[in-house]
């Protein structure tokens, strides 16, 4: 997989709390957890959703593209070989 990106979030006003739930749309391409620290998985666009925790219906969302995973290590077996 690819390097975790850490989301955050500003709350509006201040005294209105801190607490946001994240979420993505397609956990096959990625996914974030409670503490906004976003995982990707596999190429794809994928929507990440921060809702704020006292009310549900003050949300922000952000596009994501993973590009690609990075391959790492590239292994050949040969079962036979045959040279002339």
């Amino acid at each position: 997989s690819g390097a975790n990106i850490q989301f955050s979030a500003n709350v509006t006003p201040t005294n209105a709390g801190t607490g946001v739930e994240w979420s993505s749309s397609n956990s096959n391409i990625g996914t974030i957890n409670a503490s906004g620290l976003f995982a990707p998985l596999s190429a794809g666009v994928v929507t990440i959703n921060g809702t704020s925790s006292l009310n549900q219906s003050v949300t922000s969302s952000l596009i994501v593209t993973v590009l690609g995973i990075e391959v790492t290590n590239v292994a050949l077996q040969a079962s036979s070989t045959l040279l002339n």
